[in-house]
């Protein structure tokens, strides 16, 4: 299996076949991660799904846009807009946070929007978040902890992003401000854990310091 495979495409399923990678004697090779250049199409999305639905990595590049996106996920609390914040300042880009898009699109806090209106109408709202957040090139984007319980939200972030999970001993999450946190964390983990690892490109342990982490993710960009 190769490491990573880049492929430019069109927009027809037969320009994707005439350009898979293939090993040595021909046969298709199974990349690691399949590099994608494209443009923004139903066709390209479509192709995108069917190879996602065969557990193939994607990671979408369009054209003229930088480099791919970094993005965190992980349970409330568990350090992403903090990490974040330092990533970006390490890669010399910009740091963005999908709870602050919601917020100051709404008016009000995260919190406050959850209470007000209850969690459906609040994942609608970080779903559009995401959607925008998304597309865009070269940031680090910091998600929100229960955006991984929406299947959509799947495409959203892979469009153009290398996604890390951030993993935080329960017992070392804050509830505080946090209404869907009042609960059993446990269970909530449970329920989330099997979507932290769908969605994650990378697993990345966060019970030390920030720069630890930090360092981790950036050694994985190696």
């Amino acid at each position: 299996m190769s490491d990573e495979v880049k492929l430019t495409w069109g927009k027809t399923e037969n320009d994707l076949l005439q350009r898979w990678p293939k090993s040595a004697d021909g046969t298709p090779e199974e990349p690691a991660l399949l590099t994608v250049a494209m443009d923004t199409n139903a066709e390209t999305d479509m192709l995108c799904a069917m190879l996602r639905s065969y557990d193939i990595p994607v990671l979408r590049k369009y054209e003229g846009e930088g480099s791919f996106g970094k993005i965190v996920l992980g349970m409330p609390g568990s350090g992403k807009s903090t990490v974040a914040a330092r990533l970006a300042e390490k890669l010399d880009c910009i740091a963005l946070d999908s709870d602050a898009e919601i917020e100051e699109k709404n008016g009000m806090s995260c919190a406050q929007l959850i209470e007000k209106h209850g969690e459906a109408e609040f994942r609608e709202l970080e779903s559009e978040a995401i959607a925008a957040l998304g597309k865009r090139s070269g940031a680090v984007i910091a998600t929100g902890g229960g955006c991984v319980t929406r299947e959509e939200n799947y495409d959203l972030l892979h469009q153009n992003g290398i996604i890390f999970w951030l993993k935080r001993d329960i017992d070392q999450l804050p509830r505080e401000g946090r209404p869907l946190s009042v609960g059993d964390l446990a269970a909530m983990y449970d329920r989330r854990k099997a979507c932290y690892e769908r969605f994650a490109d990378h697993i990345v342990d966060n019970n030390g310091t920030v720069e630890d982490t930090v360092q981790a993710i950036l050694d994985c960009l190696k």
